[in-house]
């Protein structure tokens, strides 16, 4: 059985034409340059209608998330306040982009970056493409801009919580 986070990265790569997530086919990021602050160990993660645990390793400066039948590759970079840009690289698929909140080492809050035709022109990397086009992002700076407008609604609580993943950390 999938994790949430793995059927939310598997659903974003299917499903990009209708409702998904942000991706390109190749990192906007260097994966070598990421962040290596962040918590490491076995957490729990919930969402508004699931619980699962998790391992989070790292291995230079890449992490890895893994359950008993899951691995996907991420690389952090750091969009201030203890707030990254995550580069969710699944083996074998197109890289997804979300948020994480790490202000708690203990919790951390984690959305993916959606696309879709009811997103706004401000916050998908292609406005004015169509289709699947309008969500492979191309520009590092404007992932970075969208990325800085999902952690102003992280910090002042106002992303839906059905879009949101929490993680904590487990003895």
């Amino acid at each position: 059985m999938l994790t949430k986070f793995m059927r939310a990265v598997l659903l974003c790569t299917l499903l990009v034409a209708l409702s998904g997530c942000v991706f390109s086919r190749g990192p906007l990021f260097d994966i070598a340059k990421g962040v290596t602050d962040l918590p490491v160990g076995r957490f729990e993660g919930k969402t508004h209608s699931d619980k699962y645990s998790i391992e989070m390793t790292r291995h230079g400066n890449l992490y890895i998330y893994s359950d008993s039948r899951d691995t996907t590759i991420l690389s952090f970079h750091a969009i201030g306040e203890r707030f990254y840009l995550v580069v969710v690289i699944p083996p074998g698929r197109p890289i997804n982009y979300g948020v994480l909140d790490a202000r708690s080492q203990d919790e951390l809050s984690f959305t993916f970056l959606e696309c879709g035709d009811s997103t706004p022109a401000d916050l998908v990397p292609g406005p004015d493409a169509k289709g699947d086009d309008r969500c492979i992002a191309g520009d590092r700076a404007r992932l970075i801009a969208i990325a800085n407008r999902y952690k102003a609604e992280m910090m002042a609580n106002r992303l839906d919580a059905s879009k949101l993943t929490v993680f904590t950390r487990l003895p």
